[in-house]
């Protein structure tokens, strides 16, 4: 897919920001790390995908169309058990072979089809043929083990205030470390099941909506959430511990409403409320300034995790830390990120520089035109200082990709300047 637009944008807004990437795309110095998000100092350097390999590409004869995921969460010790199914089509009407990306170091016990088929597991890869051939696909997947971790975490077993925590952050390799898929942002799923089954004292919250909670009689919930909107695999996402749940809505009609789910750790639930709370007000601001909020059947909301720093996990953000800016931050992902992907993740800026320019946008709703000129003063300092343009040259590193002098604040100003030219032609 080529990167995917949100319908509000017009085809003159899109040669707008085209323009306006050949302007900003000269070669400015110096290598200050801005305070991004998603940065986190404690794993700095060069980043390699889950393949161990520079420039790796996914399969690209096939189509993603859907993800299933059904999964078990064990604690002591630690492991992963599941259950994924896969369904796709091949690009050219016709084929009997693909691969999804699957990290070294997990057990496949099976892959089954319809059709038939037989596998290999090697070189961070699912190779599977089916026995005959067809113009679409459907696998399940059968495997065990402990993920990796890889990046910003991929997939993390921990504990807070003794209780055990799960969770993942995918981006930007990082999906196949605890589950098959086509590994690029470029292809959505259409739509995507994930079902976690965890200690019945634990909670598990992932993307979409909760369909139904199960009791099962070996002291463990499994909770099935579904998702009907497309999805990139990296926005896929699981959360697990003693979760307390705090829920506001919002009301974007006279007559509707969408409820916002804020699932916290409990000794940390009373400290937050009050940033929480500014979650609906943030998502009446940027659904006037971008459309309607862009999954409002299902939700929005947060999930607690022990990372420092925010993840837009589609619908249902990964959260360590409860500030006004990361709050909004990773909610404006959600139509610059989630909504609208980048193809690439030489073109991250288009997740982060509007998710950053956004942050300026609620400044001015709170605190007038004043704070956010020097917000975007700020920015505009903090531009200056990146090397090179907006499009990542290393997308091997994952300090090149997250550089928060380029990817945020460089970028953050060519969304406000493309807001304005839109303004322009507009008023």
């Amino acid at each position: 897919m080529q990167i995917l637009y949100q319908r509000e944008l017009s085809a003159k807004v899109i040669q707008i920001v085209m323009l306006l990437l050949f302007l900003f795309n000269g070669n400015l110095h110096g290598k200050e790390i801005y305070n991004c998000s998603h940065y986190n100092s404690a794993n700095p350097g060069l980043f390699l995908n889950s393949a161990g390999q520079s420039s790796y590409k996914s399969d690209t004869t096939i189509n993603i169309s859907y993800y299933k995921l059904n999964l078990r969460i064990q604690f002591s010790p630690s492991y992963l058990i599941g259950e994924v199914s896969v369904k796709g089509s091949f690009k050219n009407g016709y084929g009997n072979n693909f691969f999804l990306d699957f990290s070294d170091g997990m057990y496949v016990d099976s892959v089954k089809s319809p059709a038939g088929c037989t596998f290999t597991y090697a070189g961070n890869k699912i190779s599977v043929v089916l026995n005959s051939g067809s113009s679409a696909f459907s696998v399940v997947i059968y495997y065990r083990g402990l993920p990796p971790v890889n990046g910003f975490g991929s997939f993390v077993f921990g504990s807070h205030s003794s209780q055990p925590v799960a969770w993942s952050l995918s981006e930007p390799y990082g999906a196949p470390d605890w589950f098959p898929c086509k590994n690029t942002p470029s292809d959505k799923a259409d739509s995507s099941d994930v079902w976690i089954t965890c200690p019945q004292n634990l909670t598990a919250v992932s993307n979409g909506v909760l369909e139904t909670v199960v009791v099962n009689p070996d002291n463990t919930k499994t909770f099935k959430w579904k998702s009907r909107y497309p999805i990139a695999q990296y926005l896929i996402s699981l959360a697990v511990t003693d979760y307390e749940l705090y829920t506001n809505y919002f009301r974007y009609s006279t007559t509707d409403s969408m409820i916002v789910t804020h699932y916290i750790y409990p000794e940390n639930l009373n400290s937050y409320k009050a940033n929480l709370d500014n979650t609906v007000r943030m998502l009446g601001v940027f659904s006037g300034k971008y459309g309607l909020y862009p999954f409002i059947n299902e939700k929005y909301g947060h999930a607690e995790f022990s990372w420092a720093g925010g993840m837009e996990h589609q619908t249902i953000s990964s959260m360590g830390s409860f500030t006004e800016g990361i709050i909004a931050h990773e909610l404006a992902h959600q139509w610059f990120g989630d909504k609208i992907t980048c193809r690439d993740w030489e073109n991250i800026w288009l997740n982060e520089g509007f998710a950053t320019y956004s942050e300026g946008v609620y400044i001015e709703e709170v605190r007038g035109k004043t704070a956010y000129d020097e917000f975007i003063r700020s920015r505009m300092l903090d531009a200056k200082r990146a090397k090179g343009s907006i499009y990542v040259q290393n997308v091997n590193s994952v300090n090149e990709i997250f550089n928060g002098s380029r990817s945020y604040a460089k970028g953050s100003i060519v969304a406000e300047a493309t807001q304005k030219v839109q303004s322009f032609f507009t008023c």
